[in-house]
């Protein structure tokens, strides 16, 4: 899982677990600061992407699946629940 900094522009990445990291690829720290859309690929539907930025600014509950990327470039179905 990870957790964002809502109040900042771009909702920065302030926390990565370890399963997240090893599931990206990413080293322990690569991933704060960065804006969570570093996980999304060109493939991700930028509109279900707003969506899920909607529901969390609301406070609403919210799911969708989004094709995600790795590091290495490889793609993958992620189911994200709020």
């Amino acid at each position: 899982f990870v957790l964002l900094d809502m109040s900042r522009n771009g909702s920065p990445i302030v926390y990565a677990s370890a399963q997240m990291n090893q599931l990206f690829g990413f080293e322990d720290t690569e991933l704060l600061g960065q804006p969570w859309t570093i996980l999304c690929g060109d493939e991700t539907d930028v509109d279900d992407m707003r969506t899920l930025e909607s529901a969390v600014y609301s406070t609403e509950e919210c799911s969708r699946c989004l094709v995600c990327q790795k590091q290495t470039g490889e793609r993958f179905w992620n189911h994200i629940y709020l």
